[in-house]
C-alpha cells in the first residue's frame, strides 16, 4: 500500500467519510472545512509523513453551494508523493470563510493572502490577512467567475477621477452607480451584469477585516510579534541599539535596479541597520491566470512564457505537463529527451542571469558582461529551434511545437563545450575576491528549518541543507527512464555566498545532464500521435478528410480535457514551478493557477535581514533571484 493510500485510510478513520478523486496519479481528498487545520497539522507531523504545504488556491464553482473550494497541495519528502486536500468553503455572516492553516504551517501565509485577494475568501485566524497583489483599496475579487474580463483604462492624475467613476468596482464607481440607480432604478450601470442574477454583485462586495485580520491602510506597520516575521514595526518602535527608541521607514524600489524588477521593500532602519523588511508586490500583476482561463489550452500556453521570463521553457513544461496529466497522453521519447536538453539550457541561461546581475549589484561588472554573452548563445539555440529567442512556446502539450532542426545537435554540443570555461572564469574572479566574500559570507543566513516551514524550494532550500530536487526525487520526462548521472548539490551554510556558489555549480551539473541526453537522443516522433490533441501532418490533410476535420477542429476550438483536477510541477531555477488546473470538460481551463517558487521564497526573505546593513540587503535580494513576472503574474 502506498503512503498516499495509507494517508487516505488515516483521514477516513479520523473524519469518517472522506470523498476522494484520482486522476492520472493526482489524488485529492475532500476534508470538512472545520477539520482542515487539524488535518494539515496531522499530516505534517512525523506520523503523517508530509513535510510542506506547497500551494493554496481556490476554485469558484459560481452557481453551486458551497460556491468556493480551497485546494491545498501537500508534499512528502521522505515518501516522495503528493496529496491534494480540498475544502468546501461555507459562508459565515455572508462571507466565504475557512480557518487559516498558518498556525500549523507558516509558509501558507502568502498563499492564503493571494487567495483572499483574488477570491475574497476569508481565512479566519490569519495573522495578516490583507491584499497582496491588488491595491489595498481595490473593491473586487478578480478571479471570481462573474468578474468581467476586459481591459482597464490607465488612470493618470488628469483623468483618474473620470476613469474611476466609470468602474463599477471602485468606491467612486459604486457611489456614481448608487446615484444613477436612485434616479433610474432600472438602469444598467457599469459592466454588463453576469448571467445569473443571484450572483451578479458578489464580486463587488468588499470584505471588512475582522478577527485576526488588520486593515491595510497606506503603510500601517504592526508589531511583528503579533503578525509574524513578514511585517515591520511602527516608525517609533523601541530598539535595543537606539537609545532614543526611534527608527525610520524607508522605501527601496519598486524602481530601484537592485530589486531585480518592480519589487518594493518597505524597510525599517535603525541607522544603517535593518530592523525589519516588508516586501510589497503586485506592481507587475497582469491577470495572467484570468487570461488563461478565457483561452483554449494551446493559446493559454503562450501566456506562460510571459510569467517566468528568465526561464520560460520551465513554465511551458509545467503547464504542458499538467495538461498531459489531464489528457493522460503519452509523449514520444524523442520529445522527452529534447525537452530535457532545452530545460537544462534554460536553467543555465537563468543561472547566468542570476550570476551576472548579482555580481553587478556588488560592483563587479566584468562577470555581468561574460554572463550576458554566454546567455545570448542559449538564445541563439532557442531561435534555431523555434524562431523566437525568448518567448518560444516551444514545449507544448503532447510534445514540441516543431521537430528539431538540422544542426541542433551541433549547436548544442558547441555550447556544452564552451560554457564550462566561461563559468570557471566567472567563479575564479569572484569566489576568492575578499570584497565579494565580505559581502556574501554569513550574510542573510536562512536555516534549513525555516526553509522547510516557509515552503522554500530549489537552490535557496538546497543552499540551506534541504536535499531535494524534483528531477531526482520525483522524476519526470526522461529522468525516470534513463539513469542520468548528475549530482544534487547541497550546502549547509544557508548564506548569500552559498546561494551564489550553488547556482554556479548547478550550471556544471546541467551541462552533464544535457550532454547525456544529447548522446542518447532517440529517433522518432516529436509530437504525440493522438489526433485529438496534436494536429495531423500537412501531408495527411491533402489525402484524408478525417485529418482535415481534426486539423480544423483543433485550430478553431482546441482539444477538450476530461473533467477533473491535476497538479504537475518541475524543478525550475527558482524551485518548484507547478500548475494546478480544474477542467470542466471544455476546451478551456476552468481554473488555471501557477505555483511560483519565487513567490513562495520571497515571503521568507524578511526572516534573514534583521541586524543586517542596507548594503547587505542588496546582496540578499540578489541571492533570492526574484523574477517579478512569475511572482506577480
Amino acid at each position: 500500500m502506498s503512503h498516499v493510500e495509507q494517508t487516505l485510510d488515516a483521514l477516513r478513520q479520523r473524519y469518517g467519510d472522506v470523498p476522494t478523486q484520482v486522476m492520472n496519479g493526482h489524488v485529492s481528498a475532500l476534508v470538512p472545512a472545520d477539520k482542515i487545520v487539524d488535518a494539515v497539522a496531522f499530516l505534517l507531523n512525523p506520523d503523517g509523513g508530509f513535510t510542506q504545504v506547497m500551494d493554496v488556491t481556490a476554485v469558484d464553482y459560481y452557481t453551486t453551494t458551497p460556491r468556493f473550494e480551497v485546494v491545498y497541495q501537500l508534499l512528502s519528502h521522505p515518501h516522495r508523493c503528493r496529496l491534494s486536500l480540498r475544502v468546501g468553503v461555507p459562508d459565515v455572516d455572508g462571507v466565504p470563510t475557512v480557518p487559516s492553516i498558518t498556525g500549523a504551517f507558516p509558509g501558507a501565509n502568502w498563499f492564503e493572502r493571494e487567495t483572499y485577494d483574488m477570491f475574497g475568501i476569508r481565512f479566519d485566524g490569519h495573522p495578516d490577512l490583507r491584499r497582496i497583489l491588488m491595491p489595498h483599496n481595490y473593491a473586487a475579487y478578480p478571479l471570481r467567475r462573474d468578474f468581467p474580463l476586459g481591459y482597464e483604462e490607465v488612470a493618470f492624475s488628469h483623468n483618474a477621477h473620470e476613469i474611476h467613476s466609470r468602474k463599477p468596482f471602485t468606491p467612486q464607481g459604486l457611489a456614481r452607480a448608487a446615484e444613477i440607480k436612485a434616479v433610474q432604478p432600472s438602469a444598467l450601470v457599469g459592466a454588463d451584469a453576469p448571467p445569473d442574477p443571484t450572483y451578479k454583485d458578489s464580486w463587488k462586495q468588499p470584505i471588512e477585516p475582522t478577527g485576526g485580520m488588520r486593515q491595510h491602510v497606506g503603510l500601517t506597520l504592526d508589531d511583528a510579534s503579533t503578525i509574524g516575521p513578514l511585517a515591520v514595526s511602527s516608525q517609533t518602535a523601541e530598539s535595543q541599539d537606539d537609545p532614543f527608541g526611534e527608527t525610520m521607514v524607508m522605501n527601496i524600489g519598486p524602481q530601484h535596479p537592485a530589486t531585480h524588477g518592480v519589487l518594493r521593500l518597505v524597510t525599517e532602519l535603525n541607522g544603517e541597520r535593518l530592523v525589519r523588511v516588508m516586501p510589497d508586490i503586485g506592481f507587475l500583476h497582469t491577470g495572467i491566470e484570468k487570461t488563461m482561463e478565457s483561452k483554449s489550452y494551446l493559446k493559454a500556453l503562450t501566456c506562460t512564457d510571459r510569467t517566468g521570463y528568465a526561464a520560460p521553457l520551465h513554465c511551458n513544461m509545467a503547464f504542458s505537463g499538467t495538461v498531459e496529466k489531464l489528457l493522460d497522453v503519452d509523449v514520444p521519447l524523442k520529445a522527452q529527451y529534447a525537452r530535457v536538453i532545452l530545460l537544462e539550457l534554460d536553467r543555465i541561461s537563468s543561472h547566468l542571469l542570476f550570476a551576472g546581475s548579482s555580481a553587478m549589484d556588488l560592483g563587479a561588472s566584468s562577470p555581468f558582461l561574460w554572463a550576458i554573452d554566454a546567455r545570448e548563445r542559449v538564445y541563439d539555440i532557442m531561435e534555431l529551434v523555434s524562431g523566437q529567442r525568448m518567448m518560444t512556446s516551444y514545449i507544448r502539450p503532447g510534445g514540441l511545437a516543431y521537430d528539431l532542426p538540422q544542426g541542433f545537435d551541433r549547436a548544442v554540443q558547441a555550447y556544452l563545450d564552451y560554457i564550462p570555461g566561461r563559468v570557471d572564469q566567472i567563479e575564479e574572479i569572484l569566489i576568492s575576491n575578499p570584497i565579494f566574500l565580505d559581502r556574501t559570507q554569513k550574510v542573510g543566513v536562512l536555516s534549513k528549518e525555516d526553509a522547510m516551514r516557509w515552503s522554500v524550494s530549489g537552490p535557496i532550500a538546497r543552499s540551506s541543507g534541504v536535499d531535494w530536487d524534483l528531477r531526482r526525487d520525483m522524476p519526470y520526462l526522461a529522468y525516470d527512464q534513463v539513469d542520468f548521472q548528475f549530482n544534487v548539490l547541497v550546502r549547509t551554510e544557508g548564506d548569500t555566498y552559498a546561494r551564489f556558489l550553488l547556482r554556479l555549480q548547478e550550471i556544471r551539473e546541467s551541462v552533464k545532464i544535457a550532454q547525456q541526453a544529447l548522446d542518447a537522443m532517440p529517433p522518432g516522433r516529436w509530437m504525440t500521435a493522438n489526433r485529438k490533441v496534436a494536429p495531423p501532418p500537412k501531408e495527411e490533410i491533402a489525402i484524408s478528410m478525417e485529418s482535415l476535420i481534426h486539423h480544423f477542429k483543433l485550430w478553431t476550438e482546441g482539444f477538450r480535457t476530461p473533467p477533473g483536477q491535476a497538479y504537475f510541477a518541475v524543478e525550475s531555477p527558482r524551485g518548484e514551478m507547478g500548475f494546478f488546473m480544474h477542467s470542466d470538460g471544455s476546451a478551456k481551463p476552468y481554473r488555471c493557477h501557477q505555483r511560483s517558487g519565487a513567490f513562495a521564497a520571497l515571503q521568507s526573505m524578511p526572516l534573514v535581514v534583521t541586524g543586517m546593513l542596507i548594503s547587505d540587503l542588496i546582496a540578499i535580494i540578489a541571492s533570492w533571484d526574484p523574477i517579478l513576472g512569475e511572482i506577480d503574474r
